[in-house]
């Protein structure tokens, strides 16, 4: 879908970065991801 629509390169780079951002910070133990069932949210 964002290959097809050029338009939103600009805004899935956000992601990308974001998503490069979240991963170092996983990796230095920074930050720590805890799984909530559906229910609880």
């Amino acid at each position: 879908y964002l290959a097809a629509h050029p338009v939103y390169h600009s805004r899935s780079k956000h992601i990308e970065i974001d998503l490069h951002f979240v991963r170092e910070k996983l990796a230095k133990g920074d930050l720590k991801i805890q799984y909530i069932s559906s229910k609880d949210q």
